[in-house]
């Protein structure tokens, strides 16, 4: 019998974050699949072209479709159908989420797949059922997964998100609440050098802040009613309305995002004027009381 061919799994974005993870994502798991071919399809431009090029490949086995909250569209839905179509019953079609949930994708057609995010765990099981798949049990797996994960996650944390706008930050303290603007105007920064600095700022700022220990908070999506991991650049926040919450709120809300951010969304008048911090390309302007 002739040598198996190896088994190809595309790795495909529709837009360009989605693009750039299927890119990081190949790369991720070359090491894990060594019997898999794992092709890159960024579906940004010109979807036809992406099609006639996956028809002429032979043993197309799954598809690892990288969504992000920008990319839900009819494109990525005939994608989706069409590479579906391609793996044929016994393959798979797995999205992958950025800065999402499943509860995020399952109004849409993309409902009918099992969705998994970049988050550790769920990583570790859809590259486990791969490699399921490609050469059955790897005694070594979970070793190369956690030598290669802290550079996945720290590149995952660096794709650029869309231009960064207005966000009222809610910070909720033991002692005190309050709450700020954050006037990025488009142009994107890191967290440290934006949200971090003015956090780090505010004892000191007409807001006179208690002390607190930055490092501590925990990053609440008050819009999307979410806890999340605090994100390397502005533009992964993707929310209107953050909180940053001290460990001993988070334990009076039992951890509930549900609670907190009625909580905190009732007690802020987000149309009414407050301190807005102005990000500029080489300073940050504080001004009173604007809308």
């Amino acid at each position: 019998m002739g040598e198996r061919a190896a088994l190809r799994i595309i790795s495909a974005g529709v837009d360009q974050p989605g693009a750039t993870l299927a890119n990081i994502v190949s790369n991720f798991m070359g090491p894990f699949l060594p019997a898999t071919d794992l092709l890159v399809v960024h579906a940004e431009d010109e979807l036809t072209n992406v099609v006639e090029g996956i028809l002429g490949l032979h043993n197309v086995g799954g598809a690892i479709l990288c969504l992000t909250p920008t990319s839900l569209s009819e494109r990525l839905e005939f994608l989706a159908g069409f590479l579906h179509g391609i793996v044929g019953p016994d393959g798979f079609v797995a999205p992958l989420l950025l800065d999402m949930t499943p509860q995020d994708i399952s109004p849409t057609p993309m409902g009918i797949f099992q969705a998994t995010t970049i988050e550790y765990k769920e990583m570790l099981a859809l590259v486990g059922q791969i490699a399921l798949r490609v050469a059955g049990p790897n005694l070594r797996l979970i070793d190369v997964f956690q030598s290669q994960w802290p550079d996945f996650d720290e590149r995952c944390r660096w794709i650029l998100g869309p231009p960064p706008s207005d966000i009222v930050v809610s910070l909720v303290l033991e002692s005190t609440n309050m709450s700020f603007r954050v006037r990025a105007g488009g142009d994107d920064a890191s967290w440290e050098d934006s949200l971090g600095h003015i956090l780090e700022s505010l004892p000191k700022s007409p807001l006179a802040s208690p002390p607190f220990d930055v490092a501590s908070l925990e990053l609440l999506d008050v819009e999307n009613v979410r806890w999340k991991p605090i994100p390397a650049l502005l533009s992964r926040i993707r929310s209107s309305h953050i909180a940053l919450v001290e460990p001993t709120a988070v334990f009076h809300w039992g951890g509930s995002a549900l609670l907190a951010s009625r909580a905190i969304r009732d007690s802020v008048d987000v149309h009414g004027p407050m301190y807005t911090f102005t990000l500029m390309a080489d300073e940050m302007l504080l001004i009173e009381g604007s809308r």
